[in-house]
């Protein structure tokens, strides 16, 4: 089996070592754009709408015509997994090491661990978490692991993957209407359900098993497969130069960056910004404003990862700082943890709201949304 998956990427790759060279040059890029552009991220819609505005104001957007698919349909390429099981920490150690990623959700009491190299796989997992119908996806290609609601008005969808792509990220399709949904985005992209997106429920952390394997109450996916399967399927993908090959493909990226540049992107109100994971990690926490949202970039050093917050509890905006592994407001001297929850202090318990953003590749992001900011620290 995998080497049936193996021959099929192959068919479409061809080395490419300009990704080699891009990622070579991403901090160059990124000071050239420090040193020649302004600060922050400045491009805002004239009419700014008000903070309690919804992210998304409209239920549809706007896709270009016809649907740029790339690749061959394959149902089934990628098998998707439904009602998956978990294990605890102590039965992970036998199937994760600790220097393999992973990607992490939090709900409620527990902590979801997704192994990569079981999403690389599957691509897609249907879940109910909490209650919650959830779409848990990943695409290597552009670096991008989401969850999404599987609840769009009043029916629950179940998902696989297409076995295309679109302008380079996975194109995943639901089994009820056989819409096609972009897994960056959580937009329909084809079908009955062309422009819809989808409610995104969390951002996933992305890290290392070793820094988070001794957390409390954690449910880590389980292999389907053997592991030899998992692990070969991973290292094809890794050493494939089907990236390379997708660009080729794809319409002309955004030269601004290098291509694979690594990011955080957030949408808002329509106004877009990327922030660069070099920035992110030298900063530790970036505060900003986008369409009418002030929003709160920090640095998690003990997951090493980047979260996105709202500065405001109710109807009350505050400004952050670092102190010492956490955050205090200057408003209220509050103590704040980096999962934006309030620890101790005036505001003990309120919690932070956390918009739609996803990690990404620039060319990735820039494709999806033209025009598009790229944060620019103060010197």
């Amino acid at each position: 089996m995998v080497e049936v998956w193996k021959s099929r990427w192959r068919a479409s790759a061809r080395r490419s070592e300009g990704m080699v060279f891009a990622r070579i040059f991403v901090v160059v890029a990124i000071l050239a754009c420090i040193a020649f552009g302004s600060i922050g991220c400045t491009r805002q819609d004239t009419a700014v709408p008000p903070e309690d505005a919804p992210q998304f104001p409209n239920l549809e957007t706007a896709l270009p015509d016809p649907e740029p698919l790339w690749g061959e349909v394959h149902r089934g390429l990628h098998p998707a997994l439904i009602e998956p099981s978990y294990a605890g920490a102590d039965r992970a150690a036998a199937f994760v090491a600790d220097d393999d990623i992973v990607y992490v959700f939090r709900s409620g009491t527990a902590t979801y661990v997704y192994p990569q190299q079981f999403l690389c796989l599957h691509h897609v997992i249907n879940d109910v978490i909490d209650g919650q119908p959830v779409l848990v996806s990943l695409c290597m290609l552009c670096d991008s692991a989401s969850a999404y609601s599987r609840r769009l008005d009043d029916r629950v969808l179940t998902f696989d993957s297409l076995g295309s792509l679109y302008y380079g990220n996975l194109v995943v399709y639901d089994r009820e209407t056989d819409s096609h949904w972009i897994q960056l985005t959580g937009v329909a992209s084809g079908g009955p359900l062309r422009g819809r997106r989808l409610t995104k429920v969390r951002s996933l952390d992305k890290t290392k098993w070793s820094r988070v394997k001794q957390r409390g109450n954690l449910k880590v996916l389980a292999p389907v497969a053997p592991l030899n399967v998992y692990r070969e399927f991973y290292e094809s993908m890794r050493k494939s130069s089907l990236g390379g090959e997708v660009l080729q493909q794809t319409k002309a990226f955004d030269p601004r960056l290098p291509p694979y540049t690594p990011g955080l992107g957030v949408q808002v109100h329509g106004a877009a910004c990327f922030f660069p994971s070099t920035i992110l990690e030298q900063k530790g926490l970036i505060q900003q404003d986008l369409g009418g949202w002030s929003l709160l970039l920090v640095q998690d050093t003990a997951l090493e990862t980047t979260r996105i917050f709202r500065r405001r509890v109710g109807q009350r905006l505050f400004n952050f700082e670092r102190e010492g592994a956490g955050l205090i407001d200057r408003e209220t001297g509050t103590r704040w943890s980096v999962e934006g929850v309030a620890l101790k202090g005036p505001l003990a318990g309120a919690v932070l709201e956390q918009p739609a953003y996803t990690s990404a590749y620039w060319f990735s992001w820039a494709a999806f949304h033209p025009g598009t900011d790229i944060f620019q620290a103060p010197k």
